[in-house]
């Protein structure tokens, strides 16, 4: 068998994961919540006029400042709201999925045995506070 075929399949057996298909659920769920759209599209124009507060020679200072507090309140309603929180957690279960596949494939490349990699102890990873200086992830 060609082994692009054996990947593809392997594929069709990953989206048969519960992990998968939790995050698939989630996505799907979110996607169909409209108070979340409400709130991601609130969020995304107050950032969007901020920036453009910003970027002006004369700006008002009392504008910006408003724009910062409202842009950060909507953040951290968004990240802690139920179906961000869920999805934030799957997502983190298929990431580690993914990172044992990619560990398995990098032993299998550098000629180690495959077979031989364990999967990794998952770490205890802090949920987002929403301030980004609190974390050294790349989550944004």
């Amino acid at each position: 068998m060609d082994i692009i075929q054996i990947f593809k399949d392997a594929c069709v057996e990953l989206q048969k994961d519960p992990r998968y298909l939790a995050l698939a659920a989630v996505r799907k769920q979110n996607d169909a919540d409209r108070e979340l759209d409400r709130l991601t599209q609130e969020f995304a124009e107050t950032k969007k006029t901020l920036s453009e507060e910003l970027e002006k020679q004369v700006r008002d200072n009392d504008l910006v400042v408003e724009l910062n507090a409202k842009a950060n309140k909507l953040y951290g309603e968004l990240m802690s709201y139920p179906g961000i929180v869920a999805y934030n957690k799957a997502k983190l279960e298929v990431d580690r999925m993914v990172g044992h596949i990619d560990a398995i494939l990098t032993a299998a490349l550098n000629g180690e045995d495959p077979l031989a990699v364990a999967a990794p102890v998952p770490e205890s990873t802090p949920s987002c506070t929403g301030d980004c200086s609190s974390c050294a992830s790349s989550c944004r």
